[in-house]
C-alpha cells in the first residue's frame, strides 16, 4: 500500500523532459525522489508511455528506446492500464477541450484519482481551471 501525501500524474512531456535532462527535469527528479521516499504517488497512463516510447524510437532509434523502456519501468511510477471507461472519459475530454488524445488520458486519470498533473505541455492550459497543473517551466 502506498502511503502518499501527494498524487501526481506525469504526462509524456514530463517523462521525456526527465529522460532528456531538459529544463524542468529537476522538478520531475524531485517528484521521483519523493515517490521513492513514499511522500508522493506518481502515476502515468500506458497510452502516454507509448507516446514516450515512439518519440524516443523516432529520435534515437529502436535500441535506445528499448533500453530506456527498461529504465522507465524501474522508476517508482504506477502505470495505469486503459479500459473502456477510461477511454470513454478521455474521449469526453477530447470532445470538450480539443486537446491531443494522449493528453486526454492524463487528464482523465487526474480527474479520476483527484491528482495533479506535472507537465510543460501548453495544451493543458485549457484545463487549468478544472485541474491542478504543476508546470515544469515556471
Amino acid at each position: 500500500m502506498i502511503n502518499s501525501e501527494e498524487k501526481i500524474i506525469l504526462d509524456s512531456y514530463a517523462l521525456l523532459c526527465f529522460l532528456k535532462d531538459e529544463t524542468g527535469s529537476d522538478k520531475v527528479e524531485k517528484k521521483i525522489r519523493a515517490a521513492v521516499s513514499g511522500t508522493c504517488h506518481l502515476m502515468m497512463s500506458l497510452i502516454n508511455l507509448g507516446e514516450v516510447f515512439y518519440i524516443l524510437y523516432r529520435e534515437m532509434g529502436e535500441e535506445f528506446a528499448i533500453k530506456q523502456e527498461a529504465e522507465i519501468f524501474r522508476l517508482p511510477i504506477e502505470f495505469i492500464e486503459t479500459d473502456w471507461s477510461l477511454i470513454r472519459e478521455a474521449a469526453m475530454i477530447k470532445a470538450k477541450y480539443s486537446i491531443a488524445f494522449a493528453d486526454c488520458f492524463t487528464a482523465a486519470i487526474a480527474f479520476r484519482k483527484e491528482a495533479s498533473i506535472l507537465t510543460g505541455d501548453p495544451e493543458f492550459k485549457k484545463l487549468e481551471e478544472k485541474l491542478d497543473i504543476l508546470w515544469l517551466r515556471e
